[in-house]
């Protein structure tokens, strides 16, 4: 049974008759409301058609994984497979940080059950509708790519590997300095699995020579792989870059700073 609050939710979800800046406006303002009653939310999303509404469930998933409360995580799943697969691009595209946390959380929780390849369809599918371009960066490529690699499943993410990055905009995909380090670093362990040894040292140097604040452990492991992988492709420590790395102040020679990085 829906209370009166819920009640008064799905009466006003329905007045914005399934328009995109009023959904976005109204779930905004209802976050806490929405994190409150995250055990009754499946009743309201009854009544609401994911194609029209797609904003709606998006908050509802949204909820749910940000609650502290214990949900149904196989349900969860079933419904962000759902969202990925059938709601619209506008609506996705509306919602960019919205977007992020379900896949990242989504990405979590498959891993943590066992079962990432039943993630890779409908993140690809998800990919597509975000993209402007093909060229164009989303926060979902890191984590189709992390689901790749835990079920050892290389060949559906290599598509998306083999179309160089042509533009990185936050503002309108919620992009952070992770998700594209994490982009570049799980591909290249993907193309050292798959024995594609320059794309793979390729997209492991592009890991340091993104801007970033500072060093972490996401740079340290790139710069052990760059050192791993020119020894195997040319015999030595290698690479075609000369650029300093981006943070470091002083200029360094391009190898001085991936050792630096390391010891």
């Amino acid at each position: 049974m829906v209370s009166g609050s819920l009640s008064n939710f799905s009466s006003a979800v329905n007045k914005t008759a399934g328009s995109a800046n009023a959904l976005c406006e109204l779930v905004e303002k209802s976050q806490d409301f929405l994190i409150r009653n995250v055990h009754s939310l499946d009743f309201i999303l009854d009544d609401f058609d994911i194609v029209k509404f797609g904003i709606l469930h998006a908050a509802v998933i949204h909820a749910k994984y940000i609650s502290q409360s214990v949900v149904d995580k196989e349900w969860l799943v079933i419904q962000t497979q759902n969202l990925f697969n059938l709601c619209n691009a506008e609506s996705l595209q509306k919602i960019p940080s919205y977007v992020r946390v379900i896949s990242h959380e989504f990405t979590n929780c498959l891993i943590n059950m066992g079962i990432p390849h039943k993630g890779i369809s409908c993140m690809l599918t998800a990919i597509h509708k975000l993209q402007k371009c093909p060229g164009y960066l989303t926060p979902l490529h890191c984590d189709l790519c992390q689901l790749g690699l835990a079920a050892k499943m290389f060949s559906p993410t290599l598509p998306i590997l083999d179309i160089d990055i042509l533009e990185i905009d936050k503002s309108s995909t919620a992009l952070e300095a992770k998700d594209y380090l994490l982009y570049f670093y799980y591909g290249g362990m993907i193309y050292g699995a798959v024995k594609n040894w320059e794309r793979s040292l390729h997209f492991f140097e592009l890991c340091l020579i993104i801007p970033a604040v500072s060093s972490s452990c996401i740079l340290i492991e790139a710069a052990k792989k760059i050192i791993l992988i020119s020894l195997i492709l040319h015999g030595k420590f290698s690479t075609v870059l000369e650029t300093p790395v981006a943070y470091f102040m002083s200029p360094r020679p391009w190898k001085v700073s991936v050792l630096v990085l390391i010891f």
